[in-house]
């Protein structure tokens, strides 16, 4: 929300994608009128990871999503 940066380390050698979907939905619940959602991306992170980002924010009900590359400034 605004500038709040969220970060997702791998464990145990994954991402952890119920946790990214948990997270964000309970961000969607604070603001339910909230539709979009900036995903801030390393260059290095694989396209099937981005992918599995934008599916749990599409789930979660963030339908306007923006992907910007070179990490978070």
């Amino acid at each position: 929300i605004g500038r709040q940066e969220m970060r997702f380390p791998k464990v145990a050698g994954a991402y952890d994608h119920d946790k990214l979907l948990l997270e964000v939905k309970k961000i969607k619940e604070l603001y339910p009128e909230k539709n979009d959602a900036i995903v801030t991306v390393m260059d290095e992170l694989p396209y099937e990871t981005l992918i599995g980002g934008i599916d749990a924010l599409l789930s979660a009900g963030f339908p306007e999503i923006s992907v910007a590359t070179g990490g978070a400034q």
